[in-house]
Protein backbone atom coordinates (compact mmCIF):
# COMPACT_ATOMS: atom_id res chain seq x y z
CA UNK A 1 0.00 0.00 0.00
CA UNK A 2 1.48 3.43 -1.08
CA UNK A 3 1.62 6.01 2.10
CA UNK A 4 3.25 9.56 2.52
CA UNK A 5 4.49 11.49 5.35
CA UNK A 6 4.80 14.99 5.67
CA UNK A 7 6.30 17.18 8.32
CA UNK A 8 8.14 15.35 11.39
CA UNK A 9 6.02 16.64 14.43
CA UNK A 10 4.22 15.25 16.93
CA UNK A 11 2.12 13.82 17.09
CA UNK A 12 1.65 11.86 14.07
CA UNK A 13 -1.72 12.65 12.13
CA UNK A 14 -3.46 9.65 9.99
CA UNK A 15 -5.49 10.95 7.31
CA UNK A 16 -7.72 7.98 6.74
CA UNK A 17 -9.40 7.50 3.47
CA UNK A 18 -12.79 8.32 3.04
CA UNK A 19 -13.90 5.70 0.52
CA UNK A 20 -12.06 3.23 -1.12
CA UNK A 21 -12.13 4.86 -4.68
CA UNK A 22 -10.71 7.78 -3.39
CA UNK A 23 -6.70 8.16 -3.05
CA UNK A 24 -4.74 10.69 -0.71
CA UNK A 25 -4.99 13.97 -2.26
CA UNK A 26 -8.39 14.37 -1.06
CA UNK A 27 -6.46 15.89 1.77
CA UNK A 28 -4.53 18.27 -0.47
CA UNK A 29 -5.41 21.59 1.49
CA UNK A 30 -4.75 20.27 5.01
CA UNK A 31 -1.37 18.59 4.50
CA UNK A 32 0.66 21.93 3.56
CA UNK A 33 -1.02 23.61 6.68
CA UNK A 34 -0.55 20.82 9.03
CA UNK A 35 2.98 19.26 8.03
CA UNK A 36 5.00 22.01 9.27
CA UNK A 37 3.19 21.62 12.84
CA UNK A 38 2.70 17.67 13.30
CA UNK A 39 3.62 14.39 11.38
CA UNK A 40 0.82 13.71 8.75
CA UNK A 41 0.59 10.71 7.42
CA UNK A 42 -1.62 9.85 4.27
CA UNK A 43 -2.32 6.82 2.19
CA UNK A 44 -3.81 5.68 -1.07
CA UNK A 45 -6.65 2.78 -0.40
CA UNK A 46 -5.56 -0.86 -1.77
CA UNK A 47 -5.95 -0.56 -5.83
CA UNK A 48 -6.30 2.88 -5.83
CA UNK A 49 -3.77 6.19 -7.01
CA UNK A 50 -0.55 4.57 -6.01
CA UNK A 51 -0.94 1.48 -4.43
CA UNK A 52 -1.45 -1.63 -6.37
CA UNK A 53 -4.31 -3.86 -8.03
CA UNK A 54 -3.08 -6.61 -6.18
CA UNK A 55 -4.22 -5.03 -2.76
CA UNK A 56 -7.35 -4.18 -4.41
CA UNK A 57 -7.97 -8.08 -4.83
CA UNK A 58 -6.82 -8.58 -1.32
CA UNK A 59 -9.06 -5.71 -0.29
CA UNK A 60 -12.26 -7.12 -0.95
CA UNK A 61 -11.32 -10.93 -0.69
CA UNK A 62 -10.31 -12.88 2.81
CA UNK A 63 -9.01 -12.25 6.02
CA UNK A 64 -8.34 -8.12 4.48
CA UNK A 65 -11.65 -7.84 3.37
CA UNK A 66 -13.07 -4.10 4.30
CA UNK A 67 -16.34 -5.01 6.55
CA UNK A 68 -19.43 -5.66 4.13
CA UNK A 69 -22.15 -4.37 6.72
CA UNK A 70 -23.17 -2.10 9.05
CA UNK A 71 -22.75 -4.78 12.02
CA UNK A 72 -19.16 -5.38 10.72
CA UNK A 73 -18.47 -1.59 10.20
CA UNK A 74 -19.51 -0.78 13.98
CA UNK A 75 -17.79 -3.47 15.59
CA UNK A 76 -14.49 -2.13 14.03
CA UNK A 77 -15.23 1.36 14.78
CA UNK A 78 -15.94 0.46 18.25
CA UNK A 79 -12.29 -1.09 18.34
CA UNK A 80 -10.87 2.57 18.26
CA UNK A 81 -8.40 3.85 20.74
CA UNK A 82 -7.57 7.07 19.65
CA UNK A 83 -8.91 10.66 19.72
CA UNK A 84 -11.51 10.70 16.76
CA UNK A 85 -12.47 13.86 15.11
CA UNK A 86 -15.67 13.03 12.62
CA UNK A 87 -15.91 15.67 10.39
CA UNK A 88 -19.51 16.33 8.54
CA UNK A 89 -21.97 18.58 7.09
CA UNK A 90 -25.47 18.61 8.11
CA UNK A 91 -26.24 19.55 4.06
CA UNK A 92 -24.07 16.60 2.80
CA UNK A 93 -26.50 14.58 0.50
CA UNK A 94 -24.38 11.83 -0.25
CA UNK A 95 -23.33 10.49 3.68
CA UNK A 96 -26.26 11.54 6.46
CA UNK A 97 -25.43 14.11 9.21
CA UNK A 98 -26.91 11.37 11.68
CA UNK A 99 -24.34 8.68 10.27
CA UNK A 100 -21.44 11.21 11.59
CA UNK A 101 -23.15 11.21 14.49
CA UNK A 102 -23.34 7.86 14.80
CA UNK A 103 -19.45 7.60 14.62
CA UNK A 104 -19.34 9.72 16.97
CA UNK A 105 -20.72 7.62 19.95
CA UNK A 106 -19.46 4.25 18.54
CA UNK A 107 -15.99 6.20 18.62
CA UNK A 108 -16.47 7.98 21.98
CA UNK A 109 -15.04 10.88 19.51
CA UNK A 110 -16.18 14.39 18.63
CA UNK A 111 -18.64 15.97 16.24
CA UNK A 112 -17.14 18.80 13.84
CA UNK A 113 -20.43 19.88 11.68
CA UNK A 114 -19.58 22.40 9.08
CA UNK A 115 -22.63 24.49 7.62
CA UNK A 116 -22.72 24.66 3.95
CA UNK A 117 -19.56 21.94 3.80
CA UNK A 118 -21.49 19.88 1.53
CA UNK A 119 -19.96 16.56 0.45
CA UNK A 120 -16.92 17.48 1.17
CA UNK A 121 -16.28 19.90 3.82
CA UNK A 122 -12.26 19.40 3.71
CA UNK A 123 -12.30 20.99 -0.02
CA UNK A 124 -15.31 23.74 0.52
CA UNK A 125 -14.10 25.01 3.81
CA UNK A 126 -10.78 24.31 4.17
CA UNK A 127 -9.82 26.84 6.69
CA UNK A 128 -12.41 25.75 8.99
CA UNK A 129 -11.39 22.28 8.65
CA UNK A 130 -8.13 23.34 9.17
CA UNK A 131 -8.27 25.24 12.22
CA UNK A 132 -10.74 22.60 13.79
CA UNK A 133 -7.86 19.73 13.30
CA UNK A 134 -5.66 22.02 14.78
CA UNK A 135 -6.87 23.00 17.42
CA UNK A 136 -8.40 19.13 17.84
CA UNK A 137 -4.61 17.95 17.23
CA UNK A 138 -2.94 20.22 19.63
CA UNK A 139 -5.83 19.57 22.61
CA UNK A 140 -5.63 15.75 22.37
CA UNK A 141 -4.10 13.40 24.24
CA UNK A 142 -3.04 10.83 22.91
CA UNK A 143 -2.75 7.26 24.97
CA UNK A 144 -3.16 3.79 24.15
CA UNK A 145 -6.53 3.80 25.57
CA UNK A 146 -7.74 7.43 24.71
CA UNK A 147 -11.65 6.22 25.97
CA UNK A 148 -10.55 5.93 29.38
CA UNK A 149 -8.98 9.73 28.69
CA UNK A 150 -12.19 11.03 26.76
CA UNK A 151 -14.62 9.58 30.14
CA UNK A 152 -12.44 12.17 32.39
CA UNK A 153 -11.75 14.89 29.97
CA UNK A 154 -13.29 18.21 31.06
CA UNK A 155 -12.31 19.59 27.52
CA UNK A 156 -15.71 20.22 25.74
Amino acid sequence: MFWERYGGGEPPVLFLSTWTIIHARRWKAQIPYLAPHFCVLTFDPRGNGRSDAKTLIASTLGDLAVPATRRDQTALAGRVRCPVLVISSPNDRIHSHADARALVRITGGELLGVPRGGHCPQARKPVTVNLALRDFIRTSSFTADSRQLRATSTRG
